[in-house]
This record gives C-alpha cells, structure tokens and sequence, in this order.
C-alpha cells in the first residue's frame, strides 16, 4: 500500500470507541500528479448563486468518508491516527444542526479555496462505485443547484488542491465530531446507511 495511506492511517476498517486525545496528524506523503490548467479543458466555475446540495469525500477501502447534505444528517467515518481504527459517527440533524450547517459551510468553503470546482474532472464514472470502493483511491462527489461534480483518484494520481482539500476536511471532520452529539454507528448499520444515501 502506498506511503500515503501507511502515513496517514494504516491498522485495519474495524470501528474503535472515541477518544478524547487530539489526533498526531501527520503530513501525508505522495508524489503530487499533474494538476489540470484552464487550457487543458478544465471547466469555468460553477455559478456562484448556487448553494451546495449535497458533499461526499472517501478514502477507500474504509479510511475516511464525509457525507453531508443540506437539512440532512451527516456521516462521518475516520482514524484519528495511522494506528487506530476507523470509528464512524452519524450527526443527526436534529441535535446537530448548527454544527452540521456550521460544517456545511466550511465544505464549501473548501471546495473554494482549492478550486475543485475549476478543475478537470477525472474518471467521473468511476467515483463511489462497488469495484472501485475496494482499491486504494480517492472519491469525490458534490453537487451546486442541478449541477453535480464527480472524479476518482488511484493515490498516485492525486492532484495537490485535492490532497489539500482532504487535510481540510480530516481536520473538519475530527472537530466537528468532538462537539457534537453523535451515534456511533455499527458496521451493518454504516452499511444499511450508505445504501440508503446511495441514491444522491
């Protein structure tokens, strides 16, 4: 497996009781790809009176997974270091919606300031699906108004904005967690819970 996922997470998907530590965050290490310029085809900005839907960002094969939707409930899954195991976390909206909004707005922020919405798509068919889900990779997926964009990474492809945009959303994620009402979440029902968002 390559350094990027050994550096950041390695140990196993089973899920691990929270801990009240703060995580060793480590910088991840991979050679950068080659990140798409405007001439290469990338496309414009996606008009700015959209307002974010709906996000997905995972690490496969269960590493990390943020998935969040506009007046919806939010799943978060991540380690909180490269020896841990993964614990996933559903934030109801109805204890969570400030912090779910207050998350809401830091995603789009990001999307933002790594400009993931200017840049090329790459293998969109190929995000969040069951024979890709098992391969060290990079999903990514959101959509503004009807507008929706999608693109998978192999770890040595990713792109610097979009490594970038995952340190932001790991650092999000650990912190929108720790003060938030939360359920944990057990295996079958994590997997009962990404059938049903499956449909996005």
């Amino acid at each position: 497996m390559a350094n990027w996922f050994k550096n950041v997470f390695g140990g196993s998907g089973e899920q691990k009781q929270s801990s009240s530590r703060e995580p060793e965050l480590s910088k991840p290490e991979f050679r950068p790809a080659k990140l798409p310029s405007r001439r290469d085809g990338a496309p414009k900005m996606v008009d700015e009176a959209f307002e974010l839907n709906w996000f997905e960002l995972q690490i496969s094969p269960h590493e990390f997974r943020f998935a969040a939707a506009s007046g919806r409930d939010a799943l978060i899954a991540f380690k909180r270091d490269k020896t841990s195991n993964c614990e996933t976390h559903l934030l109801a909206v109805k204890d969570n919606k400030s912090n779910i909004d207050l998350a809401f707005s830091s995603l789009h922020a990001f999307l933002q300031k790594h400009n993931v919405r200017g840049t090329l798509l790459h293998k969109p068919e190929k995000a969040m699906q069951a024979a890709t889900l098992s391969v060290p990779s990079l999903h990514l997926r959101f959509q503004y108004g009807n507008r929706g964009w999608a693109s998978f990474y192999l770890v040595e492809e990713i792109p610097p904005n979009i490594q970038a945009l995952f340190d932001d959303c790991y650092k999000l994620a650990i912190s929108i967690t720790a003060r938030s009402p939360k359920q944990k979440l057990s295996n079958e029902e994590v997997l009962k819970n990404l059938k049903e968002k499956s449909g996005q």
